[in-house]
């Protein structure tokens, strides 16, 4: 009798490594086997030889299981490795105001602050939901009549803040 020796394909690795990250991950799939080529699935099922065939470093944006195999003509298929990426980006703190919302006799000088350090605080004295083209705060606001104040706040490499509101009523004294 003979013994057939066939040869396996090594199993590919993940670059980075599956984990936990606060940024969006470049991951580069390579296998050791010199040739072989790799397939690779995004939604956490076992890739088969329908699935996409790796060519390029896959952008992770959202909590997401990479599985991967890798085959070469002439040899037995690699083991199916797995890669679970956490991405766990930052929440900016939503703003808070200084007076808080309520009713004054006389005008207000409205602070805005945000705890996240560098945040661009954005805001609305309309009572509108404050967007990316909203006036940028940089000082305090003064307030002489009913107005509702909304506002958030914006870091690069981090989700924006929620919307904060105050509503302040003036009763200007006669």
């Amino acid at each position: 009798t003979y013994e057939i020796n066939i040869p396996q394909v090594a199993t590919p690795t993940f670059s980075p490594a599956g984990g936990t990250y606060k940024t969006a991950q470049s991951v580069t799939i390579a296998c050791a086997t010199e040739g072989a080529t790799i397939r690779y699935t995004v939604d956490g099922s076992t890739p088969n030889s329908t699935s996409p065939v790796y060519t390029t470093p896959i952008t992770v944006t959202e909590n997401t299981t990479i599985k991967a195999y890798a085959t070469k003509i002439g040899m037995i298929d690699s083991e199916v490795a797995t890669a679970t990426y956490e991405i766990n980006i930052p929440q900016v703190a939503k703003p808070t105001f200084n007076p808080v919302g309520g009713t004054y006799v006389g005008a207000q000088n409205v602070m805005i602050s945000c705890e996240t350090e560098g945040a661009t605080i954005r805001y609305t004295i309309d009572g509108s939901i404050p967007n990316a083209s909203s006036l940028i705060y940089t000082g305090p606001i003064m307030i002489t009549k009913n107005t509702t104040i909304k506002a958030y706040a914006t870091k690069t490499g981090m989700i924006d803040s929620s919307v904060a509101t105050a509503i302040y009523e003036i009763n200007v004294s006669k």
